[in-house]
């Protein structure tokens, strides 16, 4: 904003003044007394009172207005008297009212000015403050804008962290996945009170040939596709070792796509959350090869036996007899120490009806 185009007026030593006033009626003296033939005795001083009384103000132009009737009535007059001549009193009038006009218009300059050097003065404060409030308001919107763009910067950075660790997230998981569907098993996880699976790997449709979305969607897929005969005691079985909070593993078969029988080992771990169990998670082992050498060994083991069942029932001479059996028990004992305890095991265990076994204590799950 530009300032008024006031210039500050200088107020010179009264001494400057004054004898400024002395010296302009000197010269208005001196140049009437030699232009006396020629022109009047009055304008020159006049001229004086005037510019005194502006420059000077009340004071010299006053002391001009006495020197100037000085100087006409006693300096320019012929007589070298005190005298006034009767042309002269409208010029001396003039000299005393041209002062005090021109000392009230000369008062009224200065007062206007000063007035107006106030509201510059007044108006320059004013734009001082503002400009102050301004620089304050920019160096706050400065402030602002760099607190804004950290805050955009910190954000962006903590959107590319974000994108690079659910990217992170997502190759572990899918790496997760990867590891799953690599092992040979149906790896799987499920409501330890429904028994309604929430994952099931890629497994499941290789061994049984059903989609993983049968899985997860029917409520009932693995009750309705157990086999007829397992149906009842391994549902039974597995809500009494869940609700004993333990984990167990149990061989029973299912019905596959095409309608093979399935033989599966199911090993389960119940998770315990707060003295309760919430979920079941295991892995089903496709045994039906297992079973099915089993079966052969048996049936072989039944050829081998029948013989020695044949040749009890057949009479014959004592040393036939003698004989027989010791062959008979020779084939018995080798066909003992040639099945595996496991396997005797597994014979006794379906002798005495059993097929799961939950032996292993659940540990409370830690999230």
């Amino acid at each position: 904003m530009s300032k008024p185009d006031i210039p500050p007026r200088r107020v010179a030593p009264a001494v400057v003044r004054y004898g400024l006033s002395v010296f302009s009626v000197a010269l208005s003296l001196a140049a009437t007394y030699l232009l006396q033939p020629y022109v009047f005795r009055t304008p020159l001083f006049f001229l004086s009172i005037m510019v005194n009384t502006w420059v000077g103000g009340t004071g010299p132009g006053l002391l001009a207005v006495l020197l100037s009737t000085v100087s006409v009535s006693v300096v320019l007059n012929p007589q070298g008297a005190v005298a006034t001549r009767f042309h002269d009193v409208p010029s001396l009038v003039a000299f005393l009212v041209s002062a005090l006009l021109v000392g009230s218009w000369s008062a009224a300059r200065r007062r206007t000015e000063e007035a107006l050097r106030r509201v510059r003065d007044e108006l320059e404060t004013k734009v001082q403050e503002r400009t102050a409030d301004l620089s304050r308001s920019n160096e706050r919107l400065r402030s602002e804008i760099a607190e804004r763009e950290r805050a955009h910067a910190e954000r962006e950075q903590l959107l590319m962290r974000e994108q690079a660790a659910h990217a992170e997230a997502i190759a572990a998981q899918q790496r997760f996945a990867d590891l799953v569907n690599s092992v040979e098993g149906i790896v799987w996880e499920a409501d330890a009170e429904t028994f309604v699976f929430s994952f099931v790997s890629e497994q499941a449709q290789r061994i049984l040939g059903y989609p993983t979305e049968r899985w997860l969607y029917e409520p009932t897929f693995w009750k309705d596709h157990l086999h007829p005969d397992d149906r009842g005691w391994a549902i039974e079985f597995c809500l009494h070792a869940t609700a004993g909070k333990r984990n167990h593993d149990c061989e029973y078969r299912m019905i596959a796509a095409d309608g093979r029988s399935v033989w599966l080992r199911d090993i389960v771990t119940v998770v315990v959350e707060g003295d309760r169990a919430t979920k079941l998670r295991g892995v089903m082992i496709d045994i039906t090869g297992r079973k099915q050498a089993e079966e052969v060994l048996r049936e072989q083991a039944n050829l081998r036996s029948a013989p020695c069942r044949t040749s009890s029932r057949r009479p014959s001479s004592p040393h036939r007899s003698k004989r027989s059996r010791r062959s008979c028990s020779a084939r018995a004992a080798g066909r003992g120490s040639s099945s595996t305890p496991s396997a005797m095991g597994r014979r006794s265990w379906w002798r005495a009806g059993g097929r799961c076994s939950g032996t292993r204590r659940a540990t409370p799950w830690r999230s």
